[in-house]
């Protein structure tokens, strides 16, 4: 440790590093600036940034890009991805993502905690950090049939990569003083753990309940108004840019130069298809600046905010004695990724991955899916003509409870394919 710790002060201070990036256009989130010049990194951490640098292992030179710290993802879950941390690692790598904090809420609704430690062992084997909150609501309500159940959080904080208490879904158990829910908190509290939040339309004296509790964030924000009280109240807002929920056009409109150091970007749910065909952390970087952000607060928000929020002083920014964390990208406009390094090393290339990254299996949280369905099973029964209905609210996962006439053959409920 002395050794590695001499060795970096001397590429500090000129000496010979690991990496040297050059002639490179420097986003500063700390000085909120944009210079150009070159970074040196030796043993994974930053050393130093400046123009004397001039001697390394590799050097490249990356006159007229950008240099970015690595992306981080403040709320995912990666089962949504319909892919495995290793897998989904090799998606988001080439999109600039080094950093994610993942709630593994799906699978530990099937496994319960063993899923939790299946996600944590699989993430092990991806070049990138994965960081984990234990789901707090397992089953996600009373009213659902679930596959497991986690009612003592406490031993589960300790583990290792586990980063806080996953979003507190069950906002009524919290503010209706539920004993379960509120042991759960307190477990976390304890321990000082970030609590994330889950409180959609919460509002008033209730959304007070709710954050005198210990909840600090929330992804589920849907109009500016309902951003701007919980901004008020103290929340850390995470605004989210998903496959399901998409909430930037709305929210981004509250972000300033005063108050942007309060939000941070999140995916919650990325599907495959929009991973490949739009990205990762780098397609809300490329709509927030289409929507007149400032392209040196928004990526900020999608660096500096959620490494210091969830206290991974480490990274988020370069600077003497962070993370070699870096993105490489052409300009501030599309995020076009040429180059990503994960603690000082190469990983993403032009195009290419350099990176050899096995697979983890594990046959334990194979075949979990052993319902027997057959077609009477889907036959839909009911008297009237008349039915509670969901409502879709396009682009966001909160619903309308609708009374609507339904279509019936044979003494069926069908679909009714003519009204969607």
């Amino acid at each position: 440790m002395i050794e590695d710790l001499k060795r970096r002060i001397d590429a500090a201070r000129g000496g010979k590093g690991d990496l040297l990036i050059k002639n490179v256009k420097l986003v500063n989130v700390l000085s909120q600036e944009i210079y150009k010049t070159n970074v040196v990194v030796e043993g994974g951490f930053i050393a130093g940034v400046g123009g004397r640098y001039k001697n390394a292992s590799k050097v490249f030179n990356f006159a007229d890009h950008y240099l970015l710290p690595g992306l981080i993802d403040s709320h995912i879950h990666i089962e949504s991805s319909l892919l495995n941390p290793v897998n989904f690692a090799i998606s988001v790598i080439p999109h600039g993502t080094t950093t994610v904090i993942s709630d593994p809420h799906e699978i530990a609704n099937v496994l319960g905690v063993k899923g939790i430690k299946y996600m944590i062992k699989s993430s092990r084997a991806t070049p990138i950090d994965i960081f984990f909150t234990i789901p707090s609501c397992v089953p996600a309500t009373l009213m659902e049939t679930s596959g497991a159940e986690i009612e003592n959080v406490g031993p589960l904080l300790t583990m290792d990569n586990i980063i806080g208490l996953g979003e507190m879904m069950n906002f009524p158990g919290v503010i209706y003083k539920d004993e379960t829910v509120l042991k759960k908190i307190v477990s976390a509290s304890e321990r000082h753990r970030i609590i994330d939040g889950h409180a959609p339309v919460l509002t008033g004296d209730d959304l007070n309940a709710y954050i005198c509790a210990g909840v600090r964030s929330d992804h589920e924000c849907v109009t500016k108004n309902e951003a701007i009280e919980k901004l008020r109240k103290g929340m850390y807002i995470m605004i989210r840019e998903g496959s399901a929920a998409k909430n930037l056009e709305e929210l981004i409109r509250v972000v300033n130069k005063k108050n942007y150091r309060r939000f941070m970007f999140c995916s919650d749910d990325r599907h495959p298809k929009d991973l490949l065909q739009q990205g990762h952390i780098d397609f809300i970087l490329r709509k927030s600046v289409s929507k007149n952000l400032d392209p040196v607060l928004a990526v900020t928000i999608a660096t500096l905010n959620p490494s210091e929020y969830f206290g991974l002083r480490d990274r988020g920014a370069i600077a003497p004695g962070y993370i070699g964390d870096l993105t490489i990208v052409k300009n501030l406009r599309d995020f076009k990724v040429k180059a990503v390094f994960k603690n000082g090393k190469p990983i993403f290339l032009n195009n290419k991955l350099l990176v050899k990254i096995d697979d983890y299996r594990d046959v334990g949280v194979m075949g979990t899916v052993r319902a027997e369905v057959n077609l009477e099973d889907l036959k839909l029964r009911g008297d009237g003509n008349i039915a509670n209905v969901i409502g879709v609210v396009e682009n966001q996962i909160i619903t309308k409870r609708m009374r609507k006439r339904v279509k019936r053959v044979g003494g069926l409920i069908v679909s009714d394919v003519a009204r969607d």
